[in-house]
């Protein structure tokens, strides 16, 4: 949608945990509404920031406005916490 801005992360600071990803939040809810694509979510989500992409994606703050899609070429690497429960992704297409 040509109105609606997308932003697009393809990389994470390897040894953060979860400070870019609380970044990467804060500015996609200032740029609400917006659609925020993740490439590559399996390689960007590891055991140091997962907690805090879950939190961000479904804790205390308002995501009104945000469309969040992810993309993996090995989805079976993907947490299942983040695939099955209700208000993370909605949606699996393979």
């Amino acid at each position: 949608h040509p109105d609606v801005p997308l932003l697009y992360v393809r990389d994470i600071a390897e040894r953060s945990r979860g400070d870019d990803i609380e970044a990467i939040f804060q500015h996609a809810r200032r740029c609400a509404p917006c659609i925020l694509a993740i490439e590559d979510m399996d390689g960007l989500i590891h055991d140091q920031n997962r907690t805090r992409l879950l939190n961000e994606m479904d804790g205390f703050r308002n995501n009104d406005g945000l469309l969040i899609i992810a993309t993996s070429n090995h989805p079976h690497k993907i947490d299942e916490a983040l695939l099955r429960r209700p208000s993370r992704f909605d949606r699996v297409y393979h």
